[in-house]
């Protein structure tokens, strides 16, 4: 599939490929800092040393989950939710592998939607109907696979997703990023360790619930719920208090700041004029 015909603010920019071979296609996308997993990774050897003195503020938490389109493209901030939203309902196409590794961050901060290596086409008659997946298995290379501790349990169970499946997947990035960056399901690349932790899934995240903000808590515990149907789609999702709020709020900021700009320069150019006559 051609990942180039995927063109929205929500991923990398792809320049035309640079050179190709039978084994490699080199392409050019803007700098980034790392993905969301090594970034929050503690300050150990497997941390990156460009990423070493990056530490993601409750900003750059609220909005990496949902940008609020800002005037300028370089100012405005990734956003996962918009991106599947986008994936879904324009590109039509199932993500399959929505983990920390797969979110790159870039210099400025902004969140990009990456790792579309799995992603599979809807049912075109309906996008909510699930399609044959195939689960994770170990006699696959794990780097041919989509993440284990982020996949979701109808896709290891019954072989089939939908793009509820990668709202479930959302769900525990979610967890992870109030957690320290510490996966809620923790397989070890092992099918059997996924099913076991499966079952303690909603003790885990009760546990750590108290961690993610209060208006995000009861949409958080909903998509990582084991019924498909009881997750909420990315289209909703966009709608709960915890975006709509911080729109509102960056929104009266920004005119509060401009207001107070405007203030302060009135004042300047009033007592440069009284000087003057002086």
């Amino acid at each position: 599939m051609d990942l180039s015909a995927f063109e929205s603010s929500v991923f990398l920019a792809v320049s035309p490929a640079q050179s190709e071979t039978r084994a490699i296609d080199n392409f050019v996308v803007p700098p980034t800092t790392g993905t969301n997993q090594n970034i929050q990774l503690p300050p150990t050897p497997q941390r990156p040393a460009h990423a070493k003195e990056y530490h993601f503020l409750d900003i750059e938490l609220k909005y990496g989950f949902l940008q609020v389109r800002a005037l300028h493209m370089q100012t405005s901030i990734s956003k996962l939710v918009e991106a599947l939203s986008y994936l879904h309902y324009s590109g039509h196409v199932i993500h399959r592998n929505v983990c920390p590794s797969s979110i790159l961050v870039t210099k400025r901060g902004t969140w990009k939607l990456a790792g579309l290596e799995f992603i599979e086409r809807m049912n075109e008659t309906d996008l909510n109907d699930s399609i044959p997946c195939q689960p994770w298995s170990s006699r696959v290379s794990k780097m041919a696979q989509p993440n284990l501790d982020f996949m979701a349990p109808e896709t290891q169970i019954t072989s089939k997703c939908s793009l509820l499946s990668d709202m479930f997947s959302l769900g525990l990035v979610i967890c992870a990023v109030f957690n320290n960056g510490r996966p809620i399901i923790q397989a070890g690349n092992s099918a059997s360790n996924y099913m076991k932790q499966l079952e303690t899934l909603d003790e885990s995240v009760q546990k750590m619930l108290p961690r993610v903000p209060v208006p995000l808590q009861e949409a958080t515990s909903r998509l990582v719920s084991r019924d498909p149907t009881a997750r909420p789609p990315a289209q909703l999702l966009q709608l709960i208090k915890y975006f709509v709020q911080q729109t509102i709020e960056s929104t009266a900021t920004s005119t509060t700041t401009a207001t107070a700009t405007a203030t302060t320069l009135t004042l300047t150019m009033k007592t440069a004029m009284a000087m003057a006559n002086v």
